[in-house]
């Protein structure tokens, strides 16, 4: 099944920490673990962070 939407545009990011924060927030709220989902949460923030960095500098 595709999505009615398309594919994000080129050199649009897709907004995955927002997608995942919506899940992870609430589990925190509610008591629930979700170390998977904070474990991709985390990857996720990290690879957003290092990828906006310039070529050749350190995160």
């Amino acid at each position: 099944m595709t999505s009615p939407h398309g594919p994000p545009p080129k050199g649009k990011p897709l907004e995955l920490d927002v997608l995942l924060a919506a899940v992870v927030e609430p589990a925190s709220l509610g008591g629930t673990p979700v170390p998977t989902l904070r474990a991709v949460h985390a990857l996720a923030d990290l690879l957003a962070t290092t990828s906006s960095a310039p070529a050749g500098s350190a995160p």
